[in-house]
């Protein structure tokens, strides 16, 4: 995953999902779910950056589905928080903004993600439906 993001740091994109997909490849061979979520949504991560934001979509909720199963609710809100961010890009505020109540209840006082980062997205999204 390290190599990854060295790459993708770099905007070396095609080399990164590789990378990204070689971690995949061991992830699922010792069934790690921890790792399996982190690195789906470092896929869809480097998606985004690229701007290919269907497939970053596929891979958010991919990750989901590996972190919900492990009660990994920073990384899920975390994940929400791409994903409305996509579809206020797109054009869907209504569906960012449920992801984005989603997040909120997943977010402790220990949480890597802020209430300010939630509240810029909201404006984003109310920005929208005016």
């Amino acid at each position: 995953v390290n190599i990854g993001l060295t790459y993708m740091n770099n905007k070396d994109y095609d080399s990164a999902h590789h990378a990204y997909l070689n971690s995949l490849n061991i992830k699922e061979k010792i069934y790690d779910k921890y790792g399996l979520g982190v690195t789906f949504s470092l896929i869809a991560d480097n998606f985004k950056l690229q701007n290919k934001l269907d497939s970053a979509i596929v891979y958010y909720n991919k990750a989901k589905q590996y972190l919900e199963s492990l009660d990994a609710n920073h990384l899920i809100a975390m994940a929400n928080m791409q994903l409305a961010d996509i579809y206020c890009d797109k054009n869907l505020p209504n569906k960012a903004l449920s992801l984005i109540n989603e997040s909120e209840e997943y977010l402790t006082e220990e949480s890597t993600l802020s209430q300010v980062d939630i509240l810029l997205l909201k404006a984003k999204i109310y920005n929208q439906l005016g």
